[in-house]
């Protein structure tokens, strides 16, 4: 019985083994054929690598983008299990903590292994900005970081507020401000108002989100000699941001939950820290998860890889063509004993033999795209002081994007092969084995579709980019009401504001000063809820100036008159409207002497006026206050400000020569006052220019893909065509011979593609439509396009399948009407 068990469970085994040998030895006969067909059809093989490598570069240039950002952790041990630890109340969005609640924190028994705060500072160095992070002495550690040089912070370094005086820079300061000094370790060097002693440099790149546009760290127990709230000696100043570690066997989830019950012990239900939503943010990555951001990345890598898309539509028809041109070859095959699946396989097989020489076309496109893109970005960005090349380098490809490319290359070969595969081993086998044409190749709705696929993301393309581009033009000449040319905006802290506009106001330089929350046409116009006395309700946005503001900006009063300099710095409970706000809070009625009330139980996050009550003095004219995209204001209420307010605000300093003069009279009025105190000074200029850059930048991407898109749907296009007419030489001479005329021919062929170019191109069109919709109500800063983009984008792509399938239909008109009788 035993014996009788055993012979099966013998021979399955062998025969199982023979079965595998089988398929082995065919397998690499398959690829063995696949190579002699490369080597008698190098100029397809070429065409088909170059094509599906392009996609794939394309492709890979924006997934390294996402990567480098999203999904790539950062150069730390155990990067996923650093969180940033912050909540919200009911008047602020991702509430700071105390130093006594990092202290409370800091002796909890916890899901988390450690914790580290820190705060930005920011320094004058020779002239220059120098922006840098105070952290806590166990902050590196807890990181786990290394110095390049010499050693990081340690415990012992922050013993007591005022302690040790030491620093480590960053590696962009230490090559741009120290010449890269391998003596830097030791040097002592003037920060703020200390003289701090160098311990080390980090390497390029390092830490996490918040450290990258840092150029130095020194330890939180020196923030007396720097210009912020000192949480040693302000027991109120709620600005330290926590990161921990979670334990091995901590999740987020767990951290989030202990994290609420925390909070809500510690703050109790009515009080004004009480959480109203908790946040336990990943440090891991470059870029934060969040919907803004994942929105972003998806349309980024869907775009790029719709070329690789159109790419593979491209080589799908080039292969459909070859397949038909071995219609007799694959009959012979199969006529004598071949199965359908091993000869499909086998023309699958020869694709997937071009997708090593594709890869490497991708790779070598990425790694040049790794290389430009930042460069060209640092370059081209307006504002000097943000430290892109820091940011962007970890923007490189790596074993992530190499294996994206490799499965999407394996993707793409099999894509590009399998359909036309199927479609030629349908064939009759009796009239290929003839010779004659055993599939009609006028007529293939796998080939129509592919066109049409071509020419709709090349329309997809080209309305977008047309778009884009039309809108950054307008965007680059923002609304001419407000004059900014010579305008800047200069940050100082809230103790010299008052004492530097006085300075600044008597130097012959500078033509006005004034004060403003927020800069004009630099954000969103904030908003709040008022109601007139005739009891109408009214979403009004608003600013807060002082009264400098009005002839600074060149804004002119229609009636009224503005705040008076009493007025202003007492914050007396008087504003001057728009025009527009007028019109739509009083129709018909002197706004002079009308009273608004503010509602103040709204829930916002934002900062506004505290008044009850507001009387009206005066109208100004209406001007664009918002982001540069959102045009003249709707409503817009101006309350008063003066310049000694111990709120965050900017000075806007408009000089009578060039910002150079400015930016030297701003220099020595801070000097006079504290030649130790940072401050920092950018030109309305370079902050729109930053707007209308990220427009550009867009927009160029856009042209990019569509110019490739466009490229690809041409040649896609010509190349179906002229296989059209090369397989249907005897039909074209049949109707020569019988009277039919080129033109008839031509018109023909050509409308053929024109109609199905009009599929694609609604289609394309059609999603273009759809995309910007949703981007435009997901975000203001895409704006619905109007009729000019779609029209442009349709015409370009009509008239590029009129010319790709023009000239190829031609060649019909050489065709021997005799010698097409004659073939067989």
């Amino acid at each position: 019985m035993n014996n009788g068990h055993r012979v099966p469970v013998y021979h399955a085994g062998r025969v199982a083994a023979e079965e595998e040998d089988v398929f082995l030895e065919s397998l690499v006969h398959d690829i063995r054929y696949a190579f002699r067909g490369i080597r008698r059809s190098p100029l397809f093989a070429l065409s088909v690598a170059a094509t599906i490598g392009l996609g794939l570069g394309v492709l890979g240039s924006g997934f390294t983008v996402v990567n480098g950002l999203l999904l790539k952790p950062i150069d730390l041990p155990n990067p996923y299990e650093l969180h940033a630890l912050s909540w919200d109340t009911a008047s602020v969005r991702r509430h700071g903590f105390r130093l006594e609640d990092y202290r409370a924190l800091h002796e909890e028994a916890a899901p988390f292994s450690g914790l580290a705060a820190g705060i930005d500072a920011a320094v004058m160095h020779e002239g220059t900005l120098m922006v840098g992070r105070l952290v806590t002495g166990d902050y590196f550690q807890l990181l786990g970081a290394r110095a390049e040089i010499g050693r990081t912070l340690i415990p012992g370094d922050a013993p007591a507020p005022g302690g040790n005086a030491v620093a480590v820079l960053s590696s962009g300061a230490w090559r741009s401000r120290f010449g890269s000094d391998p003596a830097i370790v030791g040097k002592r060097v003037r920060l703020g108002r200390e003289t701090f002693d160098i311990v080390g440099v980090m390497p390029r790149g390092f830490g996490l989100t918040d450290d990258v546009q840092a150029n130095f760290w020194v330890p939180l127990t020196m923030g007396r000699a720097f210009e912020v709230r000192d949480p040693w000696s302000d027991s109120a100043a709620a600005t330290l941001e926590v990161v921990v570690r979670l334990r091995e066997s901590a999740t987020p989830t767990q951290m989030r939950t202990w994290f609420d019950a925390w909070l809500r012990q510690r703050f109790p239900a009515g009080s004004d820290d009480a959480p109203t939503a908790v946040h336990i943010d990943s440090r891991a990555t470059r870029a934060l998860w969040n919907p803004a951001t994942l929105t972003m990345f998806v349309l980024i890598v869907s775009s790029f890889g719709m070329v690789l898309l159109v790419a593979c539509a491209n080589v799908t028809n080039l292969v459909l063509a070859r397949g038909f041109g071995r219609q007799r070859e694959i009959a012979v095959r199969l006529s004598l004993g071949g199965r359908r699946r091993r000869v499909v396989r086998q023309l699958v097989i020869e694709s997937l033999v071009l997708a090593g020489p594709a890869v490497l076309v991708g790779v070598a496109i990425t790694y040049a795209a790794a290389r430009a893109i930042p460069a060209l970005i640092v370059a081209t960005f307006p504002i000097g002081v943000i430290p892109l090349a820091d940011l962007l380098a970890p923007i490189v490809p790596d074993a992530r994007v190499l294996g994206v490319l490799c499965v999407a290359a394996v993707a793409a070969s099999v894509f590009v092969s399998l359909a036309p595969a199927l479609r030629v081993t349908s064939a009759n086998l009796v009239r290929a084995s003839r010779g004659e044409a055993a599939l009609n190749v006028g007529r293939s709705h796998l080939r129509t579709g592919l066109v049409a696929l071509q020419i709709g993301a090349c329309a997809l393309f080209l309305v977008c980019a047309t778009g884009l581009i039309t809108e950054s033009r307008r965007l680059a000449r923002p609304n001419a009401t407000l004059n900014h040319e010579l305008v800047s905006d200069v940050r100082v802290a809230p103790r010299l504001r008052d004492g530097v506009a006085t300075r600044l106001a008597a130097d012959p330089s500078v033509e006005h000063v004034a004060a403003v929350w927020r800069p004009p046409m630099t954000g969103e116009l904030a908003s709040i809820r008022v109601v007139t006395s005739t009891r109408v309700e009214q979403t009004a946005g608003f600013m807060v100036v002082s009264p400098e503001y009005f002839p600074l900006f060149d804004v002119r009063l229609l009636q009224g008159r503005v705040f008076t300099k009493q007025e202003a710095d007492e914050g007396a409970a008087v504003v001057v409207v728009s025009a527009a706000t007028a019109r739509t809070l009083w129709p018909g009625a002197d706004p002079i002497g009308q009273t608004l009330e503010l509602r103040q139980d709204t829930p916002t996050f934002q900062r506004r006026p505290t008044y009850t009550s507001v009387r009206v003095v005066g109208v100004a004219e209406d001007v664009a206050s918002g982001l540069i995209f959102d045009g003249v204001d709707e409503t817009c209420v101006y309350f008063a400000t003066g310049f000694g307010a111990p709120d965050e605000m900017s000075l806007l300093v408009r000089g009578r020569g060039d910002t150079a003069s400015v930016k030297s009279a701003v220099t020595a009025a801070v000097a006079a006052i504290d030649p130790d105190a940072a401050f920092q000074f950018l030109t309305l200029r370079e902050m729109l220019g930053a707007q209308v850059w990220v427009f550009r930048m867009i927009s160029t991407v856009a042209s990019t893909l569509g110019a490739i898109g466009l490229a690809l749907a041409f040649s896609g296009t010509y190349a179906v065509v002229a296989f059209l007419v090369t397989a249907r030489t005897r039909e074209f001479g049949i109707r020569l011979a019988l009277g039919g005329t080129l033109a008839q021919i031509v018109s023909g062929i050509v409308g053929e593609m024109l109609r199905t170019g009009s599929v694609g191109l609604v289609a394309g069109v059609t999603l273009a439509f759809a995309l910007v919709r949703f981007i435009s109500g997901a975000t203001p800063i895409v704006q619905p396009f109007g009729p000019r983009p779609y029209l442009i984008g349709g015409v370009v792509v009509l008239l590029a399948t009129a010319t790709a399938a023009l000239l190829p239909s031609l060649r019909a008109g050489r065709i021997d009407p005799s010698a097409a009788l004659r073939v067989e």
